[in-house]
């Protein structure tokens, strides 16, 4: 039986995704997940060990969050991670978004974090 084509293209496209962010030179990669409430950073290095995770349900922004659109959250989210990357001395990360378009949250993300100073 053949394999639906809209498997195969988005599989090779994520595939063509993960060969660029690994061809990176050694930069730290910003891991994004979301869903319908909350989205997610997780930083780690090219060893896959994890710096820090921050969501909107972190203990620091959790009050800040709260009445916000996903946008305005999202937009927090990142510029807070991208305060603690510069704390931490790191001023480029590759952004990896996995299978989330770049629209909406995950873009607000992406400029909260350049807004903090991060190169992405």
């Amino acid at each position: 039986m053949p394999k639906n084509n809209n498997v195969i293209s988005s599989r090779s496209r994520r595939n063509r995704y993960k060969v660029r962010i690994c061809n990176k030179d050694m930069r730290h990669i910003m891991v994004v997940h979301k869903t319908n409430k909350h989205i997610y950073i997780n930083v780690t290095d090219l060893t896959g060990n994890a710096l820090f995770t921050i969501s909107t349900l972190d203990s620091t922004i959790v009050d800040m969050v709260k009445g916000k659109s996903g946008i305005d959250r999202a937009t927090l989210v990142g510029e807070t991670a991208g305060k603690r990357l510069m704390e931490k001395g790191i001023t480029t990360a590759v952004f990896s978004r996995g299978a989330s378009a770049y629209v909406g949250r995950v873009q607000a993300l992406a400029e909260g974090v350049r807004k903090s100073g991060l190169v992405l």
